[in-house]
Order: C-alpha cells, then sequence, then structure tokens
C-alpha cells in the first residue's frame, strides 16, 4: 500500500482480533459478547442478534432533561 491513511485502525482492529484469540475469517463478534465463526446460517445470525436486541431492551434507561 503506498499510504498509511488507515494503518492505525487496521493495527488497532488486529490487536482485538489478537486479545479475542481470533485466527480466522470471517469472524463476528456482537457486543463483546457473542461471537460466529466461519461462514454460517442466516439463521445462527438472526438468533445471536435477537438475543442481543433482548439484553439492549432489558437494560434500565436513562432520564434526561433538556435544558434552555
Amino acid at each position: 500500500m503506498e499510504s498509511d491513511k488507515y494503518g492505525a485502525e487496521v493495527r488497532r482492529d488486529e490487536e482485538s482480533a489478537s486479545k479475542l484469540k481470533i485466527n480466522s475469517v470471517p469472524y463476528f463478534v456482537f457486543n463483546n459478547k457473542y461471537a460466529i465463526s466461519g461462514a454460517q446460517q442466516p439463521e445462527l445470525f438472526l438468533e445471536i442478534l435477537e438475543k442481543v436486541r433482548k439484553e439492549e431492551l432489558s437494560l434500565p434507561v436513562e432520564k434526561f432533561t433538556v435544558e434552555e
């Protein structure tokens, strides 16, 4: 590559992958909790996404007000 425009971002991704012991692609990580490795059926992705959605919806929501 002639440019290192995205070099720092790529190195951060490589470091994250190393910490998660990722050594193959494709590899998908959802909410730093669930992972799918390799080519998988769409149903597995849907199952994980639904699980993440339910977990996110069950989190408490902070109330805030906008002051003028």
